[in-house]
């Protein structure tokens, strides 16, 4: 590597996904074909996977001078995101999922969306939601909070300056609670008070078999994540407006998916035993006057999964 920070650095925390993160690779370096090295960075946060991801990477490493390689001595759980952010040398660093396969055009998307805010660092975070507007700035927490909705569970959403990649901004707040991103976001841009959405669809997300949700999905992305934002509800940052249509948002966008994974035993993820997520989302939801909409929705994926059953994806 030469001496000059390059301009963004992938950080990709990664475990036990070999196949996944060969495409993620893979699709990076087809998308930076005519990127050179003082642009981009490949940084790769192994946390200590058990398969053989240090033979997979270690053929990269031979290849290309600007792929990173860190292996941990043992997993730290969900501190690994934050690692990879602190293991990168960019201006700016994108979290990225392992199994994200990056479009031909999608590094020169996040270039130019990085070079046009580079000036002022604002807290920028990344949809791939492929609306004709690319993006969309926010001067509030509460307009933030809303504008993000669920999304501020996902960590490639998530992007640092160098200027805010310290392990102290960073911090640990969350991972135990597997929402490491959650606080994060909000709190730094409670800080900075500006935060640029890019919409823009950079990447394909693959999901990938036997995904481990068995630490419960209603727990974290119900219970913890609706926690975070009440701590900021009472303090008057969040309305009572933004986090009400999050709570329903929820319902209605993010878990329809989950529940019929859930209840059809579906080969992509694992979800806890001791967590009835149907059940749970009843108690929680049945006094709402858009649980029937919930229903509607549900039985739309029910009916989609069965038409893709019969005919084919």
């Amino acid at each position: 590597m030469n001496n000059v920070a390059p301009l963004l650095s992938i950080c990709i925390p990664t475990y036990n996904r070999s196949g996944y993160l060969k495409r993620c690779i893979d699709s990076i370096i087809r998308s930076a074909k005519d990127l050179s090295e003082e642009e981009i960075e490949i940084v790769i946060s192994d946390n200590a996977s058990t398969d053989d991801t240090p033979n997979v990477v270690q053929y990269y490493l031979n290849q290309y001078k600007w792929i990173k390689y860190e292996r941990n001595e043992e997993n730290i759980g969900d501190n690994n995101f934050p690692l990879a952010l602190y293991r990168g040398s960019g201006i700016f660093r994108k979290l990225s999922n392992d199994t994200l396969e990056y479009t031909k055009e999608g590094l020169s998307t996040i270039l130019k969306f990085i070079r046009l805010h580079k000036e002022n660092k604002p807290l920028m975070c990344f949809l791939n939601s492929g609306r004709k507007s690319q993006w969309k700035s926010v001067s509030s927490l509460d307009e933030f909070a809303c504008k993000m909705s669920f999304y501020l569970t996902w960590i490639g959403t998530v992007g640092v300056w160098d200027v805010d990649c310290t392990k102290e901004k960073l911090g640990e707040l969350g991972c135990d609670e597997h929402l490491w991103q959650v606080p994060y976001l909000l709190h730094t841009m409670l800080e900075k008070k500006y935060c640029v959405i890019l919409y823009t669809h950079f990447a394909e997300s693959i999901v990938p078999e036997k995904k481990d949700l068995s630490y419960g999905v209603f727990c974290v992305f119900h219970d913890t994540y609706l926690k975070y934002l009440r701590q900021y509800v009472s303090l008057g940052h969040i309305s009572n407006y933004s986090y009400n249509y999050i709570e329903k948002d929820l319902l209605l966008r993010f878990f329809p998916s989950a529940v019929v994974n859930s209840m059809t035993n579906n080969a992509q993820a694992v979800y806890s035993k001791k967590e009835n997520l149907k059940k749970l989302l009843y108690a929680a939801y049945k006094s709402k006057p858009y649980y029937c909409l919930y229903r509607i929705r549900l039985c739309e994926v029910l009916l989609k999964r069965k038409i893709k059953s019969w005919f084919g994806k």
